[in-house]
């Protein structure tokens, strides 16, 4: 966890408030996941029962939406055939049709390719903000920019 000044601290989950909320709920899972493997412990086992429940409840999953995070919305692969149709299209308008008609058509086909790039992207972002874990990784993107790394 990254420390920040109180007034950066307040800032930042005054703009986060909905994450704020869905980490909360998700601590709350994951304590009551812990407490029933801690219950009647040494301190020396209770470190370690945490410590290896962080290393593999926790850290994994924050792996793995980072990952998704830094993964675009749709696959190289879908916008290359996408691209690979309308670019037909648009050189089958050019010719068969006036070059304005053409032009045309080529816009409408590429503003179609943008608004479902946007849609997508638009579905992608909500579902990781959906993780409890998207908190500390805008907390963790926060600091950084912060710092000027």
């Amino acid at each position: 966890m990254p420390i920040l000044n109180p007034e950066d601290l307040m800032e930042f989950r005054a703009e986060n408030q909905d994450a704020l909320r869905g980490f909360r709920r998700s601590m709350l899972t994951y304590a009551a996941d812990l407490n029933g493997k801690i219950n009647d412990l040494s301190p020396d086992e209770f470190e370690h029962k945490t410590q290896f429940f962080i290393q593999t409840e926790i850290v994994p999953a924050m792996d793995a939406l980072r990952q998704a995070m830094n993964t675009p919305a749709r696959p190289w692969y879908r916008r290359t055939i996408d691209a690979a149709k309308v670019t037909a299209q648009v050189g089958l308008g050019f010719l068969t049709m006036e070059p304005n008609s053409a032009m045309a058509n080529a816009l409408v086909k590429y503003a179609g390719l943008f608004a479902d790039e946007l849609t997508a992207e638009g579905d992608h972002r909500s579902a990781l903000k959906r993780s409890g874990l998207f908190y500390l990784l805008n907390l963790e993107k926060y600091h950084r920019e912060r710092q000027g790394t």
